[in-house]
């Protein structure tokens, strides 16, 4: 089994109520999606990753774990299978965490690339994105883009490492 490291983003948690809801990092690759999360920075009292595991030898009963992402640790998970969130930061307060994906399989089918593509651009950027995108790919030399479009680059949550468009390092954009 065959796998490797498909995208990295940087979340910057910086304004008071800062936050991602309750999900599934839903993947539409063949293979499995392994997110691995680094703390970087932590300087809050209340931001946490949390996550809804099912406990061992119960009928189903759920229980929620709090992890604070202290500099330097990881987490690692199958985003998938996880529903998971990451609580509101708190006044004066900052989080930096470094995302990764690893995929055992990269293959998707053309439509579910599509469908990808676009929760990605609605979720994260918002459709102005998709001009910038395609602008900066347009400016670009040999198919490398070194700035984030204006629609990405003050987001007040996200922020991501320069890559494909100035979204993220993705491999197969």
């Amino acid at each position: 089994m065959s796998g490797r490291l498909d995208s990295c983003a940087l979340y910057y948690y910086t304004r008071p109520g800062d936050h991602i809801g309750f999900h599934y990092d839903t993947s539409y690759y063949k293979g499995k999606r392994y997110t691995v999360l680094m703390g970087l920075i932590e300087r809050s009292e209340q931001c946490r990753l949390v996550a809804h595991l099912r406990n061992p030898g119960t009928k189903g009963e759920i229980s929620e774990q709090a992890v604070p992402l202290d500099p330097g640790s990881l987490v690692i998970f199958n985003g998938d299978k996880l529903w998971h969130a990451v609580t509101p930061l708190g006044p004066r307060e900052e989080r930096i965490v470094l995302t990764l994906q690893y995929v055992t399989d990269r293959e998707m089918r053309p439509l579910h690339r599509a469908f990808s593509n676009l929760k990605d651009v609605f979720a994260y950027f918002g459709p102005a994105a998709l001009v910038h995108r395609a602008k900066a790919k347009q400016a670009s030399i040999g198919g490398s883009v070194t700035s984030q479009p204006e629609a990405m680059s003050d987001h007040p949550t996200l922020q991501f490492l320069a890559g494909a468009g100035g979204a993220s390092f993705n491999r197969h954009s």
